[in-house]
């Protein structure tokens, strides 16, 4: 009766996701998602659109998979034998663990090679992670700090502290500033976006500008950071640190995915009135007409690009039931591919092959006829995440107590790496190359 009740303040303590968090995806650099502890909430991390309730219940040990590939090559793991494959480079895998309690936060780094967890690194508190482009430092926020931890040594360095609670955290292409969402303690207070140099670890002035949700995108050269807030998106010339003028979009954006040319970023999330993305031209920063998707319920989640730059994939249907391709030149729609429980989606780094996770597998669709392929069983959970390394060889997939590898060349799944407690949400981030 007692443990009855007790999951019963934890399911009331969390409060259901917010629009910006919907629907799965990296992600991107390690964007964090969702996470429980009997109390709400962290902002900044996305609940697969329908596990929170049921993953705040169930929460025992909070484990949110970050799959960070590093390019010191390091591996901070230890152990003996596992699966891997010989023609493959090695990449570290972390894993973000939440309690409660408390001081259970931290990351764990698997190995790849030997497919054993290894040694702890201890973040109390920790609220958003993002890794360096180099992959030698994770950055990891927790309270009103920002903590950079070295791949190299696994050991947290001196925190870099704000005048607030850090919520979100990105990177830039070229690894010298980071980006922090800081949400001021003061009541009416507003978030601010504030910069810090990575080679002195001192944070900037902060940009006054209207962020919300933790969104936050870069163009390939780095140039602008595209924000989300409260119906807009805010472009921030990097270089001055200065924002530009709010692009009206019609809802907070849950999701930007930018063009490997830079010409155009997306913006998807959850509108009032039918699902729709919106197309932004970065010359101009302005909208473009919406992408409409009349057959998805409620909102346009996870969005990834083909590396050549023509086709856009984007979860969108009856309940998140279908992905459907955008042709960037046109902005139009295709014909949206079955997927039941389309959630996370990632992109081989040839473009060949676009993998869809669900609440029990992973789906292989070809981009050349954006047909899907027979599903690849993980295992049931809080919905999978997903992540692909540099080469393209391997995908790393997260769900309930495991991190399971998958051959992307016969797209079957290896033995799954166990991890302690259940996985309550989570997100991926792949930086930097192979190990040395």
């Amino acid at each position: 009766m007692n443990e009855m009740k007790q999951l019963e303040d934890m399911c009331a303590a969390v409060p259901p996701p917010g629009p910006q968090r919907l629907a799965g995806a990296r992600a991107r650099v390690v964007t964090a998602i969702a996470e429980s502890r009997a109390a709400p909430l962290r902002p900044g991390r996305r609940w697969p659109r329908w596990t929170a309730p049921l993953a705040a219940a169930a929460a025992v040990t909070v484990v949110a998979a970050v799959v960070a590939v590093t390019a010191s090559g390091k591996n901070l793991s230890s152990g003996s034998t596992g699966p891997s494959t010989a023609s493959s480079a090695v990449f570290p895998v972390y894993v973000e663990i939440f309690g409660p309690p408390a001081d259970r936060d931290g990351l764990v780094p698997v190995s790849t090679t030997t497919s054993k967890p290894g040694r702890p690194i201890r973040i109390r508190g920790m609220s958003a992670v993002a890794a360096a482009p180099n992959g030698r430092t994770i950055y990891a926020g927790a309270g009103d700090t920002v903590i950079p931890v070295s791949t190299a040594t696994g050991k947290p360095g001196k925190p870099i502290r704000f005048r607030g609670a850090v919520s979100e955290l990105a990177v830039d292409p070229d690894g010298k500033t980071a980006y922090v969402q800081v949400d001021p303690n003061g009541r009416g207070s507003t978030p601010a976006l504030v910069p810090f140099s990575t080679a002195t670890n001192k944070p900037g002035r902060p940009i006054r500008v209207g962020i919300e949700g933790g969104v936050i995108a870069f163009t390939p050269d780095g140039k602008t950071a595209y924000v989300g807030g409260s119906g807009t998106v805010t472009p921030i010339n990097t270089v001055t640190n200065t924002p530009g003028r709010p692009i009206r979009i019609g809802m907070q954006p849950g999701e930007i995915a930018v063009t490997p040319d830079g010409k155009t970023a997306y913006a998807a999330g959850c509108p009032v009135d039918g699902a729709f993305v919106v197309p932004i031209s970065t010359a101009t920063n302005t909208a473009g007409k919406p992408i409409h998707f009349p057959r998805a319920v409620d909102c346009t989640g996870s969005i990834v690009i083909t590396p050549d730059g023509k086709t856009a994939y984007i979860t969108a249907g009856p309940s998140g039931d279908e992905v459907t391709p955008i042709n960037t030149a046109t902005n139009t729609p295709g014909k949206p591919i079955p997927v039941a429980g389309a959630n996370e989606i990632a992109v081989t780094p040839d473009g060949k092959t676009t993998y869809v996770a669900t609440s029990n597998n992973i789906v292989p669709v070809s981009t050349a006829t954006n047909m899907p392929g027979k599903p690849i069983r993980i295992g049931s959970g809080a919905g999978i995440v997903i992540a692909i390394t540099p080469d393209g060889k391997m995908l790393y997939a997260a769900t309930n107590n495991n991190i399971v590898p998958v051959s992307t060349a016969t797209n079957t799944p290896g033995k799954p790496i166990p991890l302690r407690g259940p996985i309550n949400g989570w997100d991926v981030l792949i930086t930097g190359g192979p190990a040395g």
